[in-house]
């Protein structure tokens, strides 16, 4: 293959053929670790585009499909594929596939995911190539994808205006951090206090947070210690043609690195059971006690508690306690003590956990310290 640059007649050509033949298109596996237990918690789908003509980068293929208008139907391309893969993918995780806003507002993009009735366990990224034209149509669309159960990231989040007004707008699910503000975080306290900032940002929006650009032990070991809770990186394990486990030394350093060593509290340890009933039913609202509102999904989507409504806050049993508790206090005054609704990784409800016995808990342990400040 030639490296001379590509000709948008080449291009067109190529983008022809990868459009009318879909086996040209592969989607590589790069593991999001969940940094609580050192398993993959999901795997985003990466591009890659094979052309006996043209070889380049995928940032390549989409920059032409795009300048020569073809951009949407590579996008929906990437997506049928990304959708086949649920299948395959391992127990209990969830894929994540990059789409520009643009394209999403796009006929044939939307018409492709919309014309699923079950999205559960797949993430929708938003990417900041290009600026949201129609955020109220945009919202619209991304409202319709979470009814069938899909999740949205707004993905390479740093501390920026317009990286904090999209969140603001979009109001993701999961915040993924830009890897030029994890990549050597061990050493650069600057780096440290700027993913700090994220994660209090995140936790208002009841967001996870995924540090991208792990890429040594060093950066590991301060997303660990800062409570990141999801990770990615070359360090954690590479983009792969199929999904792959954590490799075992990699799981014996998150344990080693882990703050409490291993013998951190979970906050599921103190679950107690919670009263639940369908969204769209007749209900009575607690004068007493917590009632927990599920979506069609069978997710938490509101709560009532002791006659007052408000936003659940949702966790995994992999959740430390001390990070439960730290995301708790940051919630507006009068939820503070409210309970914490803990899910299966499918987002359904098993319990509910007392801040109260949280605080109890590490009092007990000595953990408390600093907890004011968060």
């Amino acid at each position: 293959m030639s490296s001379e640059p590509v000709s948008d007649a080449a291009w067109q050509q190529a983008l022809t053929r990868v459009l009318r033949e879909p086996a040209h298109i592969a989607l590589h596996r790069q593991p999001i670790v969940d940094l609580a237990r050192g398993v993959p918690a999901g795997f985003e789908l990466l591009a890659r585009f094979s052309d006996p003509l043209v070889a380049a980068p995928p940032h390549h293929w989409f920059g032409a499909a795009y300048r020569l208008g073809l951009g949407p139907a590579l996008e929906a391309a990437v997506i049928r594929q990304a959708l086949r893969l649920r299948s395959e993918a391992p127990m209990n995780t969830f894929l994540t596939v990059n789409l520009d806003p643009s394209a999403l507002e796009h006929e044939e993009v939307a018409r492709q995911l919309l014309g699923e009735q079950h999205l559960g366990g797949f993430i929708i990224e938003l990417t900041e190539h290009t600026p949201i034209a129609d955020l109220g149509r945009l919202n619209g669309l991304l409202e319709r994808l979470r009814e069938r159960g899909a999740l949205i990231a707004v993905d390479d989040t740093g501390t920026g205006y317009a990286d904090l007004k999209r969140l603001i707008d979009v109001r993701p699910e999961f915040v993924k951090v830009d890897q030029g503000f994890v990549t050597g975080i061990g050493g650069d306290p600057v780096k440290q206090a700027l993913l700090e900032l994220v994660g209090h940002f995140a936790s208002r929006l009841d967001a996870w947070v995924i540090a991208e650009g792990i890429e040594t032990e060093g950066d590991l070991r301060e997303v660990l210690q800062l409570g990141v809770p999801l990770g990615q990186g070359f360090f954690l394990n590479r983009p792969a043609p199929a999904f792959e486990p954590t490799p075992p030394p990699v799981r014996e350093a998150i344990a080693r690195l882990r703050p409490g060593g291993g013998g951190e509290l979970r906050a599921a340890e103190f679950a107690e059971p919670v009263e639940t009933a369908p969204l769209a039913s007749a209900f009575e609202v607690p004068g007493e006690g917590t009632l927990v509102l599920l979506d069609a999904w069978g997710r938490p989507a509101r709560m009532w508690h002791h006659g007052r409504r408000s936003e659940p806050l949702r966790i995994t049993s992999s959740c430390g306690a001390e990070d439960v508790l730290r995301r708790a206090l940051t919630r507006p005054a009068p939820e503070r003590f409210d309970p914490v609704v803990v899910t299966d990784e499918d987002g359904r409800p098993l319990g509910q956990v007392r801040v109260e016995r949280l605080v109890q808990a590490l009092l007990g342990r000595g953990k408390t310290g600093g907890l004011a400040a968060a």
